[in-house]
């Protein structure tokens, strides 16, 4: 992040709640920043609906194909489509085994009396 003060310091919580589980290997806390019925497509353009489904896959996934890996994850463009909705396009790159995947995401981010929460998220790795 750069010394800029941050426009929307909750939906970037989000964001750093996703880098630091990841990087714990905490399925749990990287799947707690969605919606639970949120619409999630990974890096293959796979499908996995709700948020339950998102922590089984990444239990999955921190288990063996991303084992020790890290995310660091790049500075957000935050895009307020009405006071309690988001759109987020950020970067990331995951580093394992001595290789680097960059990823390029697109969230919505929805706002309730709860907080923000991420109800659509497609990653993919871009050519």
């Amino acid at each position: 992040m750069t010394g800029k003060p941050d426009p929307h310091p909750s939906i970037s919580t989000l964001l750093e709640t996703m880098q630091h589980a990841w990087n714990e290997g905490n399925a749990e806390r990287f799947a707690s920043v969605f919606t639970v019925d949120v619409d999630f497509i990974n890096i293959v353009g796979q499908p996995i609906r709700g948020r339950t489904a998102v922590a089984a896959h990444h239990v999955d996934i921190f288990a063996t194909v991303y084992r020790g890996s890290s995310l660091e994850a790049l500075e957000p463009r935050i895009t307020l489509i009405r006071d309690d909705v988001a759109v987020i396009e950020v970067a990331g790159t995951v580093v394992h085994t001595h290789r680097e995947i960059h990823t390029h995401a697109l969230a919505v981010a929805v706002a309730d009396s709860d907080g923000w929460a991420i109800r659509a998220f497609h990653n993919m790795v871009p050519f």
